[in-house]
């Protein structure tokens, strides 16, 4: 799970963003750039008009956060951010499946499906998310 969340957060996209641009194509490596700042700069937005709490925050009792090493912080929403998008779930196919489409390869393209299922369940799982907000996430991409 932690590596799920490792690649759906700001470093992994970076890195697989660097690899991109300095291992295969430079422009390809920009447009996938820009296309991951712009979601990354965006959701912010909208989670600051929604919102809507973590369910871990809502349900302390029925539900831990599976991935925060620090319990004290876990309900500190300045820390933890909110719930509505998923962040996670905007940013893997909004990186990955741009980069299958300029590749034309199938195997990336089950690899960039396989992720974003993957990542998407997985925030649920770990109780940062509704399935409502990894369905607005991955939306979100496609609006």
């Amino acid at each position: 799970m932690k590596l799920l969340a490792f690649l759906g957060a700001e470093t992994g996209l970076l890195i697989s963003v660097l690899i991109v641009m300095f291992c295969w194509k430079k422009k390809v490596g920009q447009r996938l750039a820009l296309i991951v700042v712009a979601v990354n700069m965006w959701l912010p937005m909208i989670k600051s008009i929604v919102l809507r709490p973590r369910p871990y925050m809502e349900f302390p009792d029925r539900l831990k956060p599976l991935v925060l090493d620090q319990e004290g912080a876990a309900m500190d929403v300045a820390a933890q951010g909110y719930s509505f998008p998923s962040m996670h779930s905007a940013s893997i196919p909004a990186l990955y499946f741009p980069l299958a489409n300029e590749a034309k390869k199938k195997w990336l393209w089950i690899i960039a499906v396989v992720l974003t299922l993957s990542v998407g369940i997985s925030r649920i799982v770990v109780g940062m998310h509704y399935p409502t907000d990894v369905l607005a996430g991955v939306i979100y991409y496609y609006g």
